[in-house]
């Protein structure tokens, strides 16, 4: 049993499938449709679209330390590093995809902070030299 899990952890065996990078989740799509999964990865959730749409968000557990956000597992990617607490105090509302969303203070600092200058009008996937934005999409 997936006892990690926030969704319903008493309900929710997760099947390890040699062939599949993802466990299989054998669970239903919460109330709004998305899958919550544990992370085999590391200490962290992923948020599925839906069970057939593995198009996801990782929400990794920051926490503060020193004025300094930081967290548990890390992974190596270019934008997985610690950032300064005071982007997060305060969150600000920010539209997004339809909805208000809370987001750091300086969005456009934040992500070029993780991402590099230039991230909001060149925006690129997380790990270019594997796949560039444009190229096969």
């Amino acid at each position: 049993m997936c006892s990690q899990c926030p969704y319903a952890p008493s309900a929710l065996p997760v099947l390890q499938c040699p062939i599949q990078p993802f466990p299989v989740l054998p669970v239903p799509p919460d109330a709004e449709g998305f899958v919550w999964e544990k992370a085999a990865e590391g200490d962290f959730y992923r948020v599925h679209y839906s069970r057939a749409n593995r198009l996801h968000v990782d929400l990794w557990p920051f926490y503060p330390r020193a004025g300094v956000m930081t967290k548990d597992t890390w992974l190596g990617h270019p934008q997985d590093m610690e950032f300064p607490e005071r982007f997060l105090r305060p969150l600000v509302p920010l539209p997004f995809a339809g909805f208000t969303a809370m987001a750091p203070n300086n969005a456009r600092a934040f992500l070029e902070l993780k991402f590099g200058p230039g991230a909001v009008e060149n925006p690129e996937y997380p790990n270019p030299a594997v796949k560039r934005l444009g190229q096969g999409d």
